[in-house]
């Protein structure tokens, strides 16, 4: 059974600049684990521990517009149709902030504000999702890529950080979290087209 969610990805462009941008404070982590690491080993680490993650693979990169879930093949059919019909503006999403988010243990790189074409394109897909018989996600919507997952402890983060992510289509994705990192499947795709919604 496949669970499936709704994302706009990167173009070429976009996915080398958000690596190159996070590539430092990645690694700067990844250099303090280490570093924490060998003085537990050697016995001269006391009292807190250092934190650790493991980096999203750049294949990955995504922002989630509208999350699906387990679907029947009838109903994958259901959800094709719905990205289909979907109708909306294109637009531009500045991510500025990246964040710790604990319960979630992930790294992400978010958007402070979200661009009003975007918050319509995914209230769209929300409520389609929902007459279609799947359950509405309720959450607030906030675009976000994760970076790095398994984040145990928060980093430095940077002060200033920024990337424009111009969102053009809508995909239609299936993940796999089998595995030691989920694998993504592109299962369709869509143009934002600026033409009359749909209903």
């Amino acid at each position: 059974m496949s669970r499936l969610f709704f994302a706009a990805l990167p173009d070429e462009g976009t996915r080398a600049r958000l690596l190159a941008l996070i590539a430092e404070p990645l690694r700067r982590k990844g250099r303090e684990s280490r570093r924490d690491e060998v003085r537990r080993e050697s016995g001269r680490a006391v009292g807190r521990e250092g934190g650790s993650l493991v980096p999203v693979p750049i294949e990955n990169y995504h922002l989630t517009l509208a999350f699906v879930g387990a679907a029947t093949p009838a109903q994958l059919e259901a959800v094709r149709a719905i990205g289909a019909s979907l109708r909306g503006r294109p637009c531009e999403v500045r991510l500025e902030a990246l964040e710790w988010w604990r319960r979630a243990g992930v790294l992400a790189l978010a958007a402070r504000l979200c661009p009003p074409e975007l918050a319509q394109i995914h209230a769209r897909l929300r409520d389609a999702l929902g007459r279609a018989g799947f359950a509405r996600d309720l959450e607030t919507f906030r675009p976000h890529v994760t970076v790095a997952r398994k984040v145990t402890q928060a980093p430095v983060l940077p002060r200033v950080l920024e990337l424009t992510w111009p969102v053009r289509e809508v995909a239609l994705l299936d993940s796999d979290t089998s595995g030691k990192t989920s694998r993504y499947t592109v299962l369709d795709t869509w143009p934002l087209l600026d033409e009359p919604a749909m209903r």
